[in-house]
């Protein structure tokens, strides 16, 4: 409702301050008859945790932000969140406190604020972070963003005004992002910025997709998150589960518009996104708030409006239960063996379309058999990643079945070749110093082949190679004896001193190198 067409230019604050405690009135004395006052909330008590979120909340000409905060008033336990846009027009220190402060103003201590592009409209966010203060932002001024808990909820909130804060794959903000996620335990998720990646539009338009917003979706979509609330667009708008290019999956986020804080309304979009389920505009009067309750596994949203709109939405969908990694498209990195040296197995979760998980939980088994014969012991790193560790004894052929979920990783087994360990012998594993150059080393190298056990291993071709220095080895590959040692018969330095090096190997991983110095 705009004041000017009650004759109000600008509201003072000690006027909206009598607005408010007259709309609370009306909240607290309304009937089912009495449209121009906030309705209460259609769902009952709970002792799950309630938030109460908007954006584009207070202008000092329109009253509409008193009408939800009057609302909000009634539900005193509710944690605030805005989405954005919360003093117009520039978010000045003076909006905040003319404009904001004598209707949302009232919750400072319990809100939760996010940044919409109003609030850089002066070339930085200064006044939202002055005003709110460091018991909203913690930490993460001038960053504008952060995350906290609320229940069984993890509840993220960012800031994706690009011009000031960058949301690129390398940003610190995308970074920040996944290490948070990473370590979240929580198994329900709720992300809050302003501008929507999908929206709909009015005629002339296509239905929006805001690409740079895209980057914030796939992050958090690889964490199988549930629910991003957003703002910017004045009005309220639901949309299915669906993945960041738009396709609807059971294993998508839910994307929630509430512009309807009380700075003005719009009317019904026409050119609606592919998988909305509810949108409404509302235009002049289409405020409300959204109410949501945050249970343990699930979450139940109600929309409430307020003044002169009925429009109402409601309902409630369960978290992500469980992992959305898949077997088949989940990769292993598998380790170049050698016996004695400890092995290490990579598995990365990818859910069905190939993305990365950024969360563990996922039951990860590794069997080895063929060579050697184990159960590794899989660590969860908790951010989509499993190790597991074990030391081959045997060289030889090992097969590696990996499992994810009951099911077997794509191409599982999988084949490892196991190379026998090598070792110097005697004093030409000593680096040998004072040769003259071009002459032979007192000391040719030897090197002994064993097992991870250290039992020699007899009939195993070991080959030399000058590495630095010049000069040659006789002969260029020797078998080792009954004592699994091969021995040179000759190395010959370098003409130029300085440091020699030969190298004895068995495979690419399983080698030792030999130095000489020369004068």
């Amino acid at each position: 409702m705009n004041h000017a067409r009650h004759g109000f230019a600008v509201l003072h604050t000690g006027l909206r301050y009598l607005l408010l405690v007259s709309a609370i009135t009306n909240v607290l004395a309304c009937n089912a008859t009495d449209v121009a006052s906030p309705r209460l909330p259609l769902t009952t008590s709970t002792t799950d945790p309630v938030l109460l979120a908007a954006g584009d909340i207070a202008r000092c000409d329109h009253e509409g932000d008193l009408l939800t905060a009057a609302l909000i008033n009634t539900m005193p336990q509710a944690t605030v969140v805005t989405l954005g846009d919360n003093a117009y027009e520039d978010g000045t220190a003076a909006e905040y406190q003319n404009c904001y402060e004598p209707s949302w103003g009232q919750f400072k201590t319990r809100t939760r604020p996010a940044l919409g592009n109003h609030e850089y409209n002066a070339g930085n966010a200064t006044p939202s972070f002055d005003y709110f203060g460091d018991a909203a932002w913690g930490n993460s001024r001038p960053r504008g963003y952060y995350s906290f808990d609320l229940g069984e909820w993890h509840i993220v909130v960012l800031n994706d005004n690009s011009a000031f804060v960058l949301i690129s794959a390398t940003s610190a903000q995308a970074k920040w992002l996944q290490a948070d996620l990473s370590s979240n335990r929580k198994n329900c998720v709720l992300a809050i910025w302003h501008q929507p990646l999908f929206y709909s539009e009015y005629p002339g338009k296509k239905a929006g997709y805001l690409l740079s917003r895209k980057r914030l979706w796939a992050t958090l979509y690889s964490a199988r998150a549930d629910l991003v609330l957003n703002g910017h667009r004045h009005i309220y708008e639901r949309y299915a589960l669906q993945d960041p290019d738009g396709h609807p999956t059971s294993s998508g986020l839910r994307e929630i518009i509430a512009g309807t804080g009380g700075a003005e309304s719009w009317p019904n979009p026409t050119v609606l996104g592919a998988n909305v389920e509810v949108v409404n505009g509302g235009a002049p009067d289409g405020f409300g708030v959204l109410k949501l309750t945050l249970s343990n596994g699930s979450y139940e949203w109600e929309f409430i409006p307020v003044g002169g709109n009925t429009f109402t939405d409601q309902g409630t969908t369960a978290c992500h239960s469980g992992s959305g990694a898949s077997a088949d498209q989940s990769m292993a990195t598998l380790p170049t063996e050698v016996a004695g040296k400890v092995s290490k197995i990579t598995v990365q979760a990818k859910d069905a379309s190939g993305l990365a998980q950024l969360t563990g939980g996922d039951v990860v088994t590794v069997q080895v058999s063929g060579a050697n014969v184990g159960s590794p012991t899989v660590v969860d790193n908790a951010n989509g990643t499993y190790t597991a560790r074990y030391t081959p004894i045997k060289p030889g052929t090992n097969s590696i079945a990996i499992g994810l979920n009951g099911s077997p990783l794509k191409a599982s087994p999988f084949s490892s070749v196991v190379a026998p360990r090598i070792v110097k012998v005697g004093p030409s594993g000593l680096t040998q110093s004072g040769v003259p150059v071009g002459t032979q080393v007192p000391s040719p190298p030897s090197a002994k082949v064993t097992d991870g056990a250290g039992v020699p291993i007899p009939g195993v071709t070991v080959n030399f190679a000058v590495l630095a220095g010049g000069g040659s080895v006789v002969p260029a590959s020797r078998t080792t004896n009954s004592k699994g040692i091969a021995t040179l018969d000759s190395w010959t330095v370098g003409p130029v001193a300085g440091t020699n090096q030969v190298r004895a190997s068995v495979s690419a991983a399983s080698f030792v190198d030999f130095l000489a110095v020369s004068q």
